[in-house]
């Protein structure tokens, strides 16, 4: 065995490595924000150089004179699979985990989520989906807020805040009492960044209004 050249190799593998980490890591300085809004991730440096180690070595082995140039198409492209594989984790493993079967709100709640929201023109990850999906049910079912509420900011859930503020009024309507009211008003001010400056009266008064400009038009 040439233990010379696999020596040699080991070092070509280590040196495209590092040199794939720090391309990634100028890349995401430049447009990191962008990829967050649009994948809803930052890629992991050690991730994405493992990645494209083991999808594109034929293009590394055409480079191994000349430093490589890591072009955002390849960032692109490990972002949108990553993505996927994501997505489809929560949807066949976390999603049992996020509402109960006996949840008599969670098909009706489905429903009007599925209805609104891709009106309202906005880009939201299905992961965030799922999750507003799951905590509202849950508020109407055991009439109580979750323990830990991560904040949404506009960034990820871009749509217009009367429509959001709207939308939960058609969700309150299926457990139509004051106190579940009261809760998903208290839910709005913490999840929902872009209605934190409302009050919770104010906000209670005018929960039903619809706006004017809705973006769900019946």
């Amino acid at each position: 065995m040439d233990y010379n050249k696999l020596n040699k190799e080991l070092e070509v593998f280590e040196n495209q490595k590092a040199d794939l980490i720090t391309q990634l890591e100028n890349h995401i300085k430049v447009y990191g924000s962008y990829l967050e809004k649009k994948y809803g991730l930052i890629p992991s440096s050690e991730s994405f150089a493992n990645w494209f180690i083991d999808n594109h070595q034929d293009v590394l082995r055409k480079k191994r004179r000349i430093p490589f140039r890591l072009t955002r198409e390849y960032v692109f492209q490990f972002c949108t699979e990553y993505k996927s594989e994501l997505d489809e984790f929560e949807l066949n493993e976390r999603l049992p985990t996020y509402v109960s079967e006996d949840n008599l709100y969670r098909d009706k709640v489905d429903e009007i989520f599925e209805e609104y929201v891709p009106q309202m023109k906005s880009n939201i990850s299905s992961i965030l989906l799922l999750e507003l999906i799951a905590e509202i049910s849950n508020i109407l079912y055991y009439e109580e807020l979750p323990k830990e509420i991560d904040k949404v900011h506009e960034r990820n859930f871009d749509a217009k805040r009367e429509s959001i503020r709207y939308l939960y009024y058609e969700l309150w309507k299926l457990n139509k009492n004051k106190g579940i009211k009261s809760l998903i008003v208290e839910y709005l001010l913490k999840k929902f960044d872009s209605l934190s400056d409302n009050d919770h009266g104010s906000l209670m008064k005018k929960l039903a209004t619809k706006p004017q400009h809705f973006d769900k038009v019946k």
